[in-house]
């Protein structure tokens, strides 16, 4: 959906008080290409701070827009404050509307039922 985006990674090594979780939109750097301050040119849509036993966060509410791309941030961080961080790979959100097209059914009554591309599926029986 385009309301909602989620982030999992697997469990850090002992000593991590909690993991800093953000959702990026793609600004003029790739996020794999650069370090942490270059990261902060990136657009942040969301952040959480998360418990150290959990392993995922979806961000919700959200407003996606299709032709952009997305990054997942998790930062694995100690008691000290020091925090080793990775990128996911981007993603991209598709918000157009499928594409419905012809249905036939046959059998009882070989009727013709032809649904039309709408956001809300429509329909219209006729006899063949």
């Amino acid at each position: 959906s385009s309301r909602t985006a989620s982030c999992s990674w697997e469990r850090a090594a002992d000593g991590i008080a909690h993991y800093e979780v953000r959702l990026l939109q793609q600004g003029m750097l790739q996020p794999k290409q650069c370090d942490q301050q270059c990261m902060d040119l990136n657009s942040t849509i969301a952040t959480e701070q998360i418990d150290s036993n959990i392993t995922g966060h979806t961000f919700n509410a959200l407003t996606l827009k299709g032709s952009t791309t997305y990054y997942c941030l998790v930062s694995a961080c100690t008691v000290a404050g020091l925090c080793t961080t990775s990128v996911s790979d981007g993603f991209q959100v598709d918000t157009a509307l499928p594409y419905v097209g012809c249905l036939q059914v046959r059998g009882a009554g070989e009727q013709f039922i032809d649904m039309y591309q709408h956001p809300y599926v429509s329909y219209e029986i006729l006899p063949i």
